[in-house]
């Protein structure tokens, strides 16, 4: 009888706990379809520091996610200041991010054919040492099989583990910080004047407070890439130290006008002393380029002005508008050499909150001589190329996958006969995933 009433008093203590449980998930269910079927108030982000002002956004996905910057962990191409100039966690003392990418890409021109299949595995580690010093780097992993022919030596990644950044950030008082090792030049958004080199070198912030959005500035010193795998050390003609320097003015305001969003940026930069086996590459890649092989020299020396301009628009839940565009610009070079240019435009449309699918159209030109070709975007032809770029995009929301399709078509500028590249164009399809955290 005893034995009887324990296990009838155990039995009816389990069915009030879950019962218990299941009206807390309940309410908690309740709470959250109350909260998503309003309008919200979402705090946007600065790229450096959390905003204290709210703004009133349609509470969706894809509002959620425009005009606001997209974090780190979100998009691993970020182009927003963010990926560098981060502060240090103050949550947890290790990160650690991975993503997976497999792509398919195609690409023909006059001296290149090749159909290439990749996967690609990215990862990424920031650690906070201390309250005011962290450390971050990223990795890829990349494997390639395919078909490849080309009369010129190109610098294409084949396969193996390839170390993309890794560096110190030291934030010496509340407004200034500091970085120093292997960082991507990617932070410049700049395609059209170098794309996503790593070069040794040390970068100094200073951040404005400013009631209209986010001022800061940026000053580098870095150490462009010599090109030695192409031209035995030995042979290179030794002019010094080489160097690439940038000052970039960065302004950032993530309610412009109602909903939307406008960022600016504009650069100066500087080459210095580049090596004779740049300048040998670049001559494939549009540069004027004087004598050959060890002899290589610039026939143009690159000190000029880039300014990138963006603005988002929050159309409604379903639509997000964005445009804007780089203009560069070579002090150096004559005219119909020196000026570079790429406009852009997407749409942004969410459906049903299931998936948000991207349109994305560009028209680009970028003149023989603005920038050193064998450092900016193979994707827009690096120099002396014009062509246009389109690219169909859906993010699934539930599954964080990511499936791309675009085509880039270019062509010469000058002398489309004595081009060695000539007429290109290239078809990619990619399927990758978001930031998983660890």
């Amino acid at each position: 009888m005893k034995n009887i009433t324990k296990t009838r008093f155990f039995k009816i203590f389990l069915a009030g706990l879950f019962c218990t449980f299941e009206c807390a998930i309940a309410d908690e269910f309740t709470d959250k379809s109350r909260k998503a079927s309003v309008v919200g108030t979402s705090t946007l982000s600065s790229p450096l520091e959390e905003a204290t002002s709210p703004i009133i956004v349609p509470v969706s996905p894809i509002s959620q996610r425009i005009p606001e910057r997209p974090k780190m962990e979100e998009d691993f191409n970020s182009s927003d200041m963010d990926l560098h100039f981060v502060n240090p966690q103050k949550e947890n003392d290790l990160k650690a991010y991975w993503k997976t990418a497999f792509k398919t890409k195609m690409f023909s021109d006059k001296s290149t054919a090749n159909s290439i299949v990749s996967t690609e595995i990215y990862s990424k580690l920031k650690w906070r040492l201390v309250d005011t010093l962290s450390f971050q780097t990223q990795g890829l992993i990349i494997g390639r099989s395919g078909f490849t022919q080309s009369i010129y030596e190109r610098e294409d990644r084949v396969r193996g583990f390839y170390l993309l950044e890794g560096f110190f950030q030291w934030k010496l008082f509340p407004n200034v910080s500091m970085q120093l090792g292997n960082i991507q030049q990617s932070f410049l958004d700049a395609p059209l004047l170098i794309t996503d080199k790593t070069f040794p070198s040390i970068i100094g912030k200073l951040s404005l407070n400013n009631p209209y959005g986010d001022l800061f500035f940026l000053f580098q010193t870095a150490i462009p890439d010599n090109a030695s795998e192409f031209v035995r050390r030995e042979t290179q003609i030794v002019r010094g130290f080489p160097l690439f320097l940038t000052s970039s003015a960065v302004f950032h305001s993530p309610k412009f006008l109602l909903n939307s969003s406008v960022k600016e940026m504009i650069t100066l930069f500087y080459y210095h002393n580049l090596s004779s086996a740049v300048a040998d590459r670049s001559r494939i890649y549009g540069n004027t380029i004087e004598r050959t092989g060890s002899d290589s020299t610039f026939k143009y020396p690159y000190f000029g002005i880039h300014n990138n301009l963006s603005m988002k628009m929050i159309l409604s839940d379903l639509w997000v508008l964005e445009m804007g565009g780089e203009f560069l610009y070579n002090f150096m070079a004559p005219n119909t050499y020196n000026e570079g240019m790429r406009i852009f435009s997407s749409a942004y449309h969410n459906y049903e909150n299931f998936m948000e699918i991207q349109f994305i159209g560009e028209f680009f030109v970028n003149q023989s001589d603005t920038s050193v070709a064998y450092y900016n975007s193979e994707l827009y032809g690096h120099n002396d190329r014009r062509g246009f770029l389109t690219k169909l995009q859906s993010h699934f929301y539930n599954s964080s996958l990511t499936l791309g399709v675009s085509f880039v078509y270019s062509l010469p500028i000058n002398n489309p006969d004595k081009s060695p590249i000539g007429n290109s164009f290239s078809f990619i399809v990619s399927l990758m995933t978001n930031y998983i955290a660890i």
